[in-house]
């Protein structure tokens, strides 16, 4: 851990800048899943760990919610940890202290120990409760909680086994990227100051409204990743903000971008229409792909003024749509631009025609 309070750092926060192996894993994960297996480097071919592990991959890295939670697990540890430590420290956690994560820390441990203990429902009992406390929790990470300890030990089975066919050789290929980006976010931070560096971390969006007010934070925690989906996460509470960024807007020569998707004319299996009606199943991403569509090439921050969502919000409705291939992203300077990707309409358009779609499936 690097630690600096820059000179033009007028209100005196702690900077650190770590590097978190943990993290890049995860990401790489649901990369994989978005990327179907197509992550390529030298003797790095995930396509069959992809394959094997679809079904789970799915269920851990296919919504936004369960990974950030998921990440947010990572980022909480109160120390740095080896893959190997923080795997067996998550094998050794009971179910009410991982769901104090997993469920997005709305809830304390005792609390969610207690709601087990004497809730004849306590799948609904948290739901309430996260909603009264002005929070959402998402179906997938109450299932976790009905279906442990089965869920809980394939999670971290599937971690081990990634960890150890194919993570310790992808983190040597971007592991001196993470040091790189810190070296000069830091230099950067001197010259330029935290909050113009914030807002280049963030892609030209505003700071969310839930940063805090410079008097209440005591320290900002910068993680660089070469994998991170969307292109940062804010993880903010108890007087910190912790940050993971895109790093390749601090090295010189990033690595090689993953193959892009490739449209073909494979018929669509259950899971995917599935998963095609789901992200078409929000009014809002509706509007937001009638806002691609008229005006092709628009950035995520005129999409969130335009339709009066906050930055995090867009954000994570872009993810759900790029996940399902209905739209592309392109960067153009310091921002995303967005597009419809009319071949997978078109594709869709021919898959779910007439009786050929309805006879599919008897």
């Amino acid at each position: 851990m690097a630690v600096l309070t820059p000179d033009s750092n007028e209100f005196q926060i702690k900077l650190e800048f770590l590097t978190s192996p943990v993290f890049e894993m995860m990401a790489s994960l649901r990369k994989c899943y978005l990327m179907q297996g197509r992550l390529e480097w030298e003797d790095i071919n995930l396509q069959n760990f992809y394959t094997e592990n679809q079904g789970l991959l799915k269920r851990y890295y296919g919504g936004f919610e369960m990974g950030a939670q998921l990440a947010e697990l990572v980022i909480g540890l109160s120390q740095p940890h080896s893959i190997q430590d923080f795997i067996h420290w998550v094998q050794q956690m009971d179910r009410p202290r991982f769901l104090y994560y997993l469920l997005g820390r709305y809830l304390e441990v005792e609390e969610i120990e207690t709601i087990f203990e004497n809730s004849p429902e306590p799948s609904n009992e948290i739901k309430q409760r996260i909603e009264k406390k002005g929070g959402f929790v998402h179906q997938e990470q109450l299932a976790f909680a009905e279906n442990w300890p089965v869920w809980h030990q394939e999670l971290v089975d599937l971690w081990s086994a990634y960890y150890e066919e194919y993570f310790f050789k992808i983190a040597r290929h971007v592991a001196s990227f993470w040091e790189q980006a810190n070296d000069k976010l830091a230099r950067d931070l001197n010259t330029k100051g935290l909050n113009e560096v914030l807002r280049r971390l963030l892609k030209g969006k505003t700071i969310p409204e839930q940063f805090p007010e410079n008097k209440q934070t005591e320290v900002v925690r910068f993680f660089p990743s070469y994998f991170v989906s969307p292109k940062f996460i804010l993880i903010w509470g108890w007087g910190e903000l912790n940050l993971v960024y895109d790093l390749t807007a601090y090295v010189d020569q990033p690595l090689p971008a993953p193959s892009p998707f490739e449209i073909n004319d494979t018929p669509a299996t259950l899971d995917e229409i599935s998963f095609f009606g789901k992200a078409l199943s929000e009014p809002m991403r509706i509007r937001i792909l009638s806002l691609i569509a008229r005006k092709e090439g628009i950035k995520a921050q005129e999409m969130a003024e335009k339709l009066d969502l906050n930055p995090a919000t867009i954000s994570r409705h872009l993810n759900i749509l790029k996940s399902c291939k209905l739209i592309t992203e392109t960067k153009q300077k310091s921002h995303n631009i967005y597009f419809i990707n009319h071949s997978e309409f078109r594709r869709w358009a021919k898959q779910l025609e007439g009786e050929q779609f309805l006879k599919a499936f008897d």
